[in-house]
């Protein structure tokens, strides 16, 4: 049941809570929406609702039980979980210096008992761990970020590309543009969007996974765009608080996550693609274009992104003039895994149409390549998976 319910909802788990107090119960709520886990009001319940609601459906992954108030029912509360369901129940309290409530919560069947204030923490932590022993499956979305060493490589024409061929394969695929300076999506897609990437942004801590999904723009060929508006100049300022909880969130929310991240320099650009399962990096072929995705894919290595996990692309490929590939990866002193050809026509067409150049020029030979390209990293990241 268990197995079915992660297929169903794609990797989402679900959090139960019980406290005494209604400001407790939406204290854990926003830890676990913030998280970008399931956590419904129906979920959040007084202690003594606690027994009734472990029995229906859907069931939850872990449940949260506060201490504080009537500590006695808390404590038995958390006693009739830990006998009720086989996932594991923390306990939450104020007072984590009272060695007496702690040893007693342990004692009833907590698995641990955590600080009221640092709940969103413990509650990452305990998904990690909880996927790690194998007690959850270990279903989480997989992120590749597109990026450059130098503007006007073609990043949101590829990442559009790769996002919309695995929508044609595979489920719950989103595509975001996270780190680049202009904004194109929703241009590029033709998308009128109801709220922008920057509110989310601007919100901060306050942002959740209901609040990333309201968000998304669900375009007609079945992938998730978070876009800022159209005609946007300046994207917002990133930190890596924010570039952590997007992922953590996005993680949670989709299966697959293409990020159009653009030429990264910066704190944020190690947060954004040190996140990344994969890093897609496009280069030109003229000398001066390989010779900054040398020294890009060098900082990239040095500032903790793994070089197994870099993937060159070779982008506009059979303009007149360019470096032979040979020499192309004398250059950059790595293996180019991909060439996509130079096809203006196709890109232009299918921006008129506000769609990916996949699905407006299926047959032309810069759709095939990126569908060659786009199978490859599936590939990897579903070996990674398994």
């Amino acid at each position: 049941m268990l197995e079915s319910r992660f297929e169903e909802s794609s990797g989402v788990m679900r959090v139960l809570l019980a406290a005494e107090r209604q400001h407790e119960r939406e204290h854990g709520r926003r830890a676990a929406l913030h998280l970008g886990l399931d956590c419904a009001a129906s979920d959040c319940v007084p202690l003594s609702d606690l027994r009734v609601r472990l029995v229906r459906q859907p069931p939850g992954d872990l449940v949260l039980v506060f201490l504080d108030g009537d500590t006695a029912t808390a404590l038995r509360a958390v006693r009739q979980a830990a006998e009720q369901t086989q996932q594991p129940v923390y306990a939450i309290t104020r007072y984590q210096q009272d060695a007496e409530v702690v040893e007693a919560a342990r004692a009833a069947g907590a698995a641990d008992v955590w600080p009221y204030d640092a709940v969103r923490d413990r509650l990452l932590e305990a998904i990690e761990e909880l996927r790690r022993s194998g007690r959850v499956p270990e279903i989480r979305g997989r992120i590749v970020s597109v990026t450059a060493a130098v503007g006007g490589a073609g990043c949101t024409t590829v990442a559009t590309g790769l996002a919309f061929t695995l929508a044609e394969r595979e489920q719950n695929v989103v595509l975001a543009e996270l780190g680049t300076r202009v904004p194109q999506l929703a241009l590029n897609l033709d998308l009128q969007p109801k709220h922008s990437l920057a509110e989310l942004i601007q919100a901060g801590e306050r942002m959740d996974g209901s609040m990333v999904r309201s968000t998304a723009v669900q375009h007609p060929d079945k992938v998730d765009v978070l876009a800022y508006f159209p005609e946007t100049l300046a994207a917002e300022e990133l930190t890596p608080d924010n570039v952590r909880d997007f992922q953590v969130i996005l993680r949670n929310l989709y299966r697959w996550i293409v990020l159009d991240a653009g030429p990264q320099h910066g704190l944020e650009a190690e947060a954004i693609l040190r996140a990344a399962d994969l890093v897609v990096v496009l280069t030109r072929l003229d000398p001066p274009g390989l010779r900054l995705t040398r020294k890009y894919v060098r900082t990239l290595v040095d500032n903790g992104v793994s070089a197994q996990d870099i993937v060159i692309v070779a982008n506009r490929y059979g303009q007149s003039g360019q470096v032979p590939w040979q020499k192309a990866e004398e250059a950059l002193q790595r293996k180019i895994e991909a060439w996509l050809p130079d096809d203006p026509r196709a890109v232009n067409n299918a921006l008129i149409l506000g769609r990916s150049v996949t699905q407006t020029a299926r047959w032309s030979r810069l759709s095939r390549e990126l569908r060659r390209l786009a199978s490859a990293l599936l590939a990897r990241l579903t070996s990674a998976n398994s």
